[in-house]
């Protein structure tokens, strides 16, 4: 499930998404020194089958979806992008 054509923060730069094992998603941002370099954040949920990004309450921050294809039996998971990453827009110390 990696992915790194998303910015989660809405700072300009790509960051990098991959499954914690199946177990989470760990979240690497983007930056100018050493960019992927270490985990900023993880979301412990499982996390098997295939993960979309998009915008889905027009707040300018990147949410997903989560679900698999391959089994009826796993639920659709929603994730909503509160703003919590370092760099989002209103977080204290952002730019």
């Amino acid at each position: 499930m990696p992915a790194g054509d998303i910015d989660l923060n809405a700072d300009g730069l790509m960051d990098f998404v991959m499954s914690a094992g199946g177990k989470g998603i760990e979240v690497y941002l983007g930056g100018s020194e050493g960019p992927f370099d270490k985990r900023t954040a993880i979301q412990k949920l499982p996390t098997a089958g295939v993960i979309r990004f998009s915008d889905f309450n027009n707040d300018g921050l990147t949410d997903f979806v989560l679900y698999n294809p391959q089994s009826f039996d796993y639920p659709v998971r929603i994730g909503r992008n509160t703003g919590h990453l370092p760099g989002s827009p209103g977080r204290a110390g952002s730019r």
